[in-house]
């Protein structure tokens, strides 16, 4: 009972093509988000086991290319990292899985609000992504990355930022009866910038 799922956030920084708490970005320009979780080892007697990210932006962020942009991935082990795809220093992350990771995006589903500032992304069933029962007791790792540019409307400088937070549900118990728990937020925050120029003369 003490070992429960956990979450993470992440985002692209395109300038060392690293995921991380925060990252600099032009409003409009593709900006991708990493979701992280880990399903703890010795999760045994469940039949299925799904889990499910309910995703929170700030009115900086455009939802538009959330679920166009959404892939999901799965690896066997509760440890190994989440370098599920690639990240370039071009500022796009790859689609192709790496070694050890699944892509199990059409067995997912997304959905976004009608008001665009929250969505969820349901996996499929991990245990038969996996192959079986004795794969899913090691653990399991998810990871689910998408595309949200910064806005218009988006906060300027460091004071506020344009937050993006996450948390997970999971199963409460193998006996079903469709109960879930949560796990603690996670976030990462976009930053934006204004430029000033100043002219001077050659003299005075």
């Amino acid at each position: 009972k003490a070992a429960t799922p956990k979450v993470a956030k992440h985002v692209l920084e395109d300038g060392t093509a690293a995921w991380q708490k925060a990252a600099d970005a032009t409003v409009a320009d593709d900006l991708y988000w990493r979701l992280s979780a880990t399903a703890p080892a010795g999760l045994t007697a469940y039949d299925t086991y799904a889990v499910r990210f309910v995703d929170t932006m700030s009115a900086g962020l455009d939802p538009s290319k959330v679920a166009a942009s959404m892939r999901v991935y799965v690896a066997a082990g509760a440890d190994g990292g989440f370098d599920a795809v690639s990240a370039g220093k071009d500022g796009r992350a790859g689609t192709d899985p790496a070694k050890g990771w699944t892509d199990i995006t059409a067995q997912c589903a997304t959905k976004v609000a009608v008001d665009g500032k929250t969505f969820t992304v349901r996996t499929g069933d991990l245990i038969a992504a996996l192959g079986g029962a004795d794969a899913f007791t090691a653990g399991a790792r998810v990871v689910a990355v998408y595309n949200a540019p910064l806005n218009s409307a988006c906060n300027h400088g460091i004071a506020k930022g344009n937050p993006n937070e996450v948390y997970l549900r999971y199963p409460a118990s193998p006996l079903g009866h469709g109960s879930y728990l949560s796990t603690p937020k996670d976030d990462a925050t976009a930053y934006t910038w204004d430029v000033r120029l100043t002219k001077r003369s050659s003299s005075g």
